[in-house]
């Protein structure tokens, strides 16, 4: 996709520091005019303003999004676009970080967009510190200031979640002696900017300016919304910050029930008009096309109530096959399925009785479900992916806050939520739970869900519940929320990358010495011997190419066609 750069938001921490300057006002020579720009209150206004939407790419942009979905198996592919084949490999492989790495772009992609966005917000507020003053009188300049301190909390808190450790950059920061943080510090610093936005939030009253959250003239914001969109942002801030279980449950759950609860009362979803940079690729190429990836069976199995997952999980990786799941859940299709069969809710999986990934590179990764969450964003108007595009959701908050509760010893409370969606006749029409104790048998017999890894037809609790309800309901809505959460649980499958390290770029242009994350037994990869069980398939055997080639080709040809039929759409780099 190709990027306007905005005036001051510069692509990475690199580029603060190789321009030889001691702050941000120094002169970038890529943008001669910088100077003069700061000191128009129209320009500065403008440039905050902008700063989310470099969050906003970052986590709807199809780079990581998609290699860390189905690195938490939650959907599953085994083509090499995105890094989703190398991080995907069974037994897991340790994460590539070298520059050269075809599919660098998992970890650069978020860091250069969400450093962009930072420094917009850290350029916009150091020229407002110096005295500019923003509209009549000064009339938005504690506009501006609430706004850049939300964009920096957003961007700190998303770099928390993905890496292991991050630079905290702002308009007071020293560039010549910055030194990266370890994620927890990061996130704190994240969580302060939103607290500080909420404060300037409350103080004014204001409302946003079209085009700040969105392409529609509609995506605008009261200063008391934004105050629930922040703290959103925090009760997910520090939901998914942690590593792994422990970490987990150390979480201050009151604090993230408090937030959730006074948080956003309907989805935050920014209008996208299919040519601007308001796109979703997370949504487009993950979460409504059957030929890039398919709903992993570690995720739809939890719901066959045959003894079919059971089964699967029983058998060695490289021996696995898909099955047809056997469920009462409304958001699967009917049993037996038929092609292009749709669950009875909205729309959630399409079943389809081909499969476009080749064998040779793992059953294990094959499946015949195509999860459709967001087919009608695709489908909006002749694909050219228009509408709104769902980042934050009531029902993402509803299950950080049942987390909370149960963790709190409420279950009742915890309960009320899950049933929300899992009982909802539109969502998953199953048999509602109680904070007593394990799910209840679903007509017919069985469970819904069963545990990940689940080798004896053992009914899950409530807290297996609310985390299928998750994985159902939050799929593919911004990255790596389903990755952090099933670490945090610990679900991921044993040597999967549980953080990612510092780009292989930035680390050369900073001198800094080389590191990687993940692998089976290796550091900064999940614990745990789930998996491991079998030979593998991994290696693409030689003469494989032409197999793969005439399995996707019905896929493939169907996104050049469409391509050719709009012009508009944003560019998919086609690869077998």
């Amino acid at each position: 996709m190709t990027r306007k750069t905005t005036l001051g938001a510069l692509a990475g921490l690199a580029l603060f520091l190789t321009a030889g300057c001691a702050d941000l006002a120094v002169d970038n020579l890529n943008n001669p005019d910088r100077s003069r720009a700061l000191a128009s209150p129209s320009d500065v206004e403008s440039l905050i303003g902008s700063a989310y939407l470099q969050y906003f790419t970052a986590a709807q942009y199809y780079n990581n999004g998609n290699a860390l979905n189905v690195a938490a198996d939650h959907g599953s592919s085994s083509w090499g676009n995105f890094g989703m084949r190398d991080i995907s490999w069974q037994p897991r492989k340790t994460f590539d970080n070298n520059s050269s790495y075809n599919y660098a772009g998992v970890t650069e992609a978020p860091w250069t967009n969400t450093y962009a966005g930072v420094a917009a917000a850290g350029d916009g507020l150091r020229a407002i510190e110096g005295g500019l003053e923003i509209g009549d009188g000064g009339e938005d300049t504690e506009r501006a200031k609430a706004i850049g301190r939300f964009a920096q909390g957003v961007g700190h808190c998303f770099l928390a979640m993905l890496f292991d450790q991050a630079f905290i950059v702002d308009e007071s920061t020293d560039l010549a002696a910055v030194t990266p943080d370890g994620y927890t510090t990061v996130g704190a610093a994240g969580l302060g900017y939103l607290d500080d936005a909420i404060t300037l939030s409350t103080a004014n009253s204001f409302t946003t300016e079209p085009g700040w959250f969105g392409d529609a003239t509609t995506d605008v914001y009261t200063n008391t919304e934004m105050v629930a969109l922040a703290r959103s942002y925090k009760a997910r801030c520090r939901a998914l910050m942690p590593r792994d279980p422990t970490e987990k449950a150390a979480v201050e759950w009151g604090l993230v029930i408090g937030d959730a609860d006074n948080g956003v009362t309907e989805d935050f979803a920014p209008f996208g008009d299919g040519v601007s940079n308001w796109w979703s690729g997370i949504k487009t190429l993950g979460g409504s096309n059957e030929g890039w990836t398919r709903a992993d069976m570690h995720w739809v199995g939890q719901a066959d109530v045959s003894g079919g997952y059971q089964a699967w999980v029983s058998t060695p990786v490289a021996q696995r096959q898909p099955f047809d799941v056997d469920s009462p859940d409304k958001r699967l299709p009917a049993y037996p399925p038929d092609d292009f069969d749709e669950g009875n809710g909205p729309s959630r999986f399409t079943w389809f009785a081909g499969i476009p990934h080749p064998p040779e590179r793992g059953t294990y990764h094959l499946s015949h479900y195509s999860p459709y969450h967001w087919i009608d964003y695709k489908e909006s108007s002749a694909w050219d992916w228009t509408g709104d595009i769902s980042e934050l959701t009531v029902t993402e908050m509803n299950l950080y806050m049942a987390e909370g509760h149960i963790r709190n010893g409420n279950p009742g409370a915890a309960a009320t939520l899950i049933n929300l969606t899992r009982a909802h006749e539109d969502h998953g029409g199953l048999t509602p739970v109680t904070g007593a104790g394990p799910v209840p048998n679903e007509p017919g017999g069985g469970c819904v869900p069963y545990p990940r890894f689940d080798t004896t037809q053992t009914c899950g609790d409530l807290f297996e519940a609310m985390k299928y309800e998750y994985l159902m309901e939050v799929f593919q809505v911004s990255a790596g929320l389903s990755w952090a959460q099933l670490r945090g649980w610990g679900d991921l499958i044993a040597g999967t990358v549980i953080q990612l390290p510092i780009p292989g770029s930035e680390l050369e242009t900073l001198q800094l010495d080389y590191y990687t994350f993940g692998g089976a037994g290796m550091p900064g990869g999940a614990p745990g011997t789930n998996e491991s069980i079998g030979p593998s398939m991994e290696e693409l055997r030689q003469g494989g190419l032409e197999v793969a080639l005439s399995r996707a080709a019905y896929s493939l040809d169907r996104i050049r066609e469409r391509q050719e039929q709009n012009k508009n759409l944003k560019p998919v780099v086609v690869e077998y």
